[in-house]
């Protein structure tokens, strides 16, 4: 197998990812680096585009012409901030259920990217990456007891704790007559 992206050659064909092109009938072979690559760069520009159409809507709110558009690129806008606002929390909830269940937490990553820093935090290695729309929990077992039911309270924790961001949110929106 060859990679279309980088020329690498390998006779290991399950490590290579084929895909179809967008629009087109071919499809493109990657190698493992390369694949991780695209996914990154395309996750970049999601990002500059919500950006983008963030800063726009509100100008077009503004402006005050726009009676679909301006509200519509300032509500995703918004709804992406909120998500990257809350990777943190989301993933922290994971680590505690964890803790709290008696499973060993290695690491929680923050983004996807290349890592920008690092550090420990209670035998816990906690990296940010570039790109701040992900976040993954690196937990295992410490003995066989109750293991399916321990994971599945270790995955609800995070919704669980985006869930109560949500409704904290909504309650002071209410409170303060945002909502009605």
């Amino acid at each position: 197998m060859k990679c279309d992206g980088c020329g690498i050659e390998s006779e290991f064909e399950a490590g290579f990812t084929k895909e179809r092109r967008s629009l087109r009938r071919s499809i493109r072979t990657l190698c493992p680096r390369c694949w991780v690559h695209r996914n990154q760069k395309s996750a970049a520009w999601y990002q500059v585009a919500i950006f983008v159409g963030g800063i726009v809507g509100y100008i077009l709110l503004w402006l005050g012409n726009w009676p679909i558009l301006a509200p519509t690129l300032t509500t995703i806008f918004l709804v992406n901030l909120f998500l990257i606002l809350t990777t943190i929390p989301h993933e922290l909830g994971h680590a505690i259920a964890s803790r709290l269940l008696g499973w060993r937490v290695f690491a929680i990553a923050i983004g996807i990217g290349k890592r920008v820093f690092k550090f420990r935090l209670f035998e816990t290695l906690i990296s940010f990456h570039q790109l701040p729309i992900a976040g993954f929990t690196y937990v295992t077992p410490v003995n066989a007891k109750w293991v399916r039911t321990k994971r599945f309270l270790i995955v609800l924790a995070g919704p669980a704790v985006n869930l109560a961001i949500a409704a904290i949110i909504i309650g002071i929106s209410r409170h303060n007559g945002g909502v009605s």
